[in-house]
């Protein structure tokens, strides 16, 4: 009987039908309604006006009785969302990359799940920790699908963006040895990593490198690390042997002489390299690297900087008729007369990088220099602040940044609130160089300390590389060092000393040698980034060119050359455009400058002047032809300036 009544229930509840069966649930619709909700939780959208209203809209839709209007308010309401949505998403993801921590992320979370479709997608600083990380952990997996992403396509290769970041990325032979097959699996595959992205590296800088007929005498003359791979990489950039030639030297083009393959890197010491094929560059960099470079007390300071006996023993023993010298060092090129003449004979040019860029973020920023001159610079965000104790017992820094019976003056604080920068500097100064002020004698003691992280992803683990140069008695000394975690406990003392007065007399101020443009081409470039190395390339190369304009320039008002140069005999034809440009010079002032606002472009007769200008160097026309062809003295000397920075 309970059987049957059994049966008979099931008989009362039927299944359903199959057209109202339950329907599978819409996969797409659910992601999108959980990230609306997550986003709507998130403090950015909650500031959004635009998001806030759009949800509610949709929440207010949300009846059971929904018309069509309101359908069609809720749809346009949902798109408005994913517009806005999709906007911020693009944000993330090109801070994230910009911050190269997407990669590392997924490697941290699990390294297995990486696939080789992510690393072809991954940016530059994606890939540079994601190596960094996979190193340390072994992962030869993911280091493999890094190095065959770098050999199937050649312009994924991220070069190395400056000297300082080779220097500390570049894992030496010592660091790579390994007794277990894992070590010598990983050892194998950062060495293929390492040598593409540097091959990479001396690709970019030959693309500056405009070859002229002018020989290139290349010294690094400082004993630091940074200028020896600095030189290294300009000598690489220089030569013309295949960079994808592991073996010797090979020539990239038929008629180029056998002399002129590599190119000679002169040291301290009188050790001569001769940089001529990738494997070259790869040995010295390992030796250069892997061990402190010797210092020479001759040709050296006691912090490395070369002396200005160096770069005059180079001028006498190595640079010859019509070369130029590359002189990789932080000495001010402060050369005796007879140097100087010395070069005006023989038609040859300086140009001299420092890979240090302490002094011009110091000019950059308008530092003062004293008696006693303390600067710190680092390379990142974050605010570190400089403290200096004076003899007194008085400590100058953020807090108190002068004492007037210290003599001591905080002049540059940077990095303490916002826009922060990643090139700052700090400056203090104790005497008054200008006045023949002396600092007051007794003991100094400088500290370095982190008042806070400003970097992304900073901890209180995390280290800050600085380097601090004490300025006294016309000599620099250099120390470095590092700050880990804030305020007093990551307190660094950077040096002490003794002051017992000037032992010097103050320097005269004299026209630098740099700006004897008239005399003697020597020119200038600052910085230790690929960009820096790049620009003192490409001053190299237009050496030549700058010596045809100085040659243009150096003749009299008879048209003779000045100084012992080859004379230029082309002459300055007057077209009927030379007519139209006098008769702009001679327009007034007033109506040139309506001309300017309404116009824009600049004033007419800058525009004329610079236009001659570049005529006459494209036709190496001396300017002496000017005033031949009838224009007036005053458009001869607006046409002289256009024509030095042509």
């Amino acid at each position: 009987k309970k059987k049957k009544k059994k049966k008979k229930k099931r008989e009362k509840n039927p299944p359903p039908p199959a057209t109202t069966a339950k329907k599978v649930p819409n996969r797409q619709l659910h992601n999108t309604v959980a990230e609306l909700l997550i986003w709507s939780r998130t403090s950015l959208m909650s500031s959004n006006k635009a998001f806030a209203g759009s949800y509610n809209r949709i929440l207010e839709s949300s009846s059971d009785n929904i018309s069509n209007d309101s359908k069609v308010k809720a749809k346009r309401a949902l798109q408005c969302l994913h517009t806005i949505i999709r906007k911020e998403r693009k944000k993330f993801n090109e801070f994230a990359r910009k911050e190269g921590f997407m990669l590392s992320d997924l490697f941290r979370q699990d390294r297995d799940a990486l696939k080789y479709q992510q690393i072809v997608k991954g940016k530059d600083g994606d890939i540079n920790k994601l190596t960094k990380l996979a190193t340390k952990s072994g992962a030869t997996n993911v280091l493999s699908l890094i190095t065959t992403r770098f050999a199937s396509d050649p312009s994924k290769i991220t070069h190395f963006e400056s000297v300082q970041s080779l220097v500390q990325g570049w894992v030496t032979a010592t660091e790579l040895d390994g007794d277990t097959e894992v070590d010598k699996e990983v050892a194998k595959q950062l060495k293929e990593i390492q040598l593409a992205r540097l091959k990479a590296t001396i690709r970019q800088l030959r693309q500056a490198y405009k070859r002229t007929e002018r020989e290139i005498v290349l010294a690094s003359l400082d004993s630091t690390v940074d200028s020896h791979v600095a030189a290294l990489l300009i000598a690489a950039a220089l030569g013309k042997w295949e960079i994808d030639t592991d073996g010797d030297a090979q020539m990239s083009d038929a008629d180029t002489p056998v002399d002129s393959v590599g190119c000679n890197l002169h040291l301290p010491g009188g050790v001569v390299h001769t940089v001529d094929s990738i494997k070259k560059v790869c040995d010295l960099l390992m030796s250069i690297i892997s061990s402190d470079p010797v210092i020479f007390p001759s040709m050296a300071d006691s912090d490395g900087s070369a002396t200005i006996k160096a770069v005059v023993n180079m001028v006498e023993r190595y640079l010859k008729e019509n070369q130029t010298l590359l002189a990789v060092s932080s000495v001010d090129l402060k050369l005796p007369p007879e140097s100087i003449e010395t070069l005006v004979k023989r038609n040859c040019s300086i140009h001299r990088h420092d890979v240090d860029d302490i002094q011009e973020r110091l000019n950059r920023e308008g530092a003062k220099n004293g008696d006693i001159t303390i600067s710190l610079s680092w390379d990142t965000h974050d605010d570190l602040d400089l403290h200096v104790f004076l003899p007194t017992g008085v400590e100058i820094s953020y807090a108190n940044r002068a004492c007037v019976e210290g003599k001591a003056t905080l002049d540059v604080d940077m990095n303490a609130s916002s826009p922060y920068s990643n090139t700052p500097v700090e400056n203090v100064f104790v005497g008054d160089v200008d006045k023949h002020e002396e600092a007051p004698h007794g003991k100094y003691k400088v500290v370095v300390q982190n008042y806070g992280y400003h970097a992304k992803n900073a901890t209180s683990t995390t280290e800050i590389p600085w380097q601090v140069v004490v300025n006294k008695n016309g000599e620099k000394e250099k120390f470095t060092g590092k700050c880990l975690n804030t305020g007093e406990a990551s307190d660094v003392v950077a040096c002490e000393f003794e002051y017992t007065g000037r032992t010097v007399p103050y320097e005269e101020k004299e026209q630098s040698p740099e700006a004897a443009a008239n005399t003697v081409n020597i020119t200038t470039s600052v910085g230790r980034t690929l960009e820096a190395l790049t620009q003192a390339i490409k001053a190299v190369g237009q050496q030549e060119q700058m010596d045809e304009v100085r040659q243009l320039l150096n003749e009299d008002e008879s048209g003779e050359q000045t100084e012992e140069r080859p004379t230029l005999s082309a002459t300055y034809e007057v077209t009927n455009r030379d007519r139209n440009n006098m008769l702009i010079f001679q327009l007034p002032a007033r109506f040139q400058t309506i001309v300017n606002k309404v116009f824009g472009g600049g004033e007419l007769s800058n525009q004329c002047a610079e236009t001659i200008a570049k005529r006459m160097v494209q036709d190496k026309i001396p300017i002496s032809e000017l005033k031949r062809a009838g224009y007036p003295d005053d458009i001869v000397e607006s046409v002289r300036e256009k024509m030095k920075v042509v």
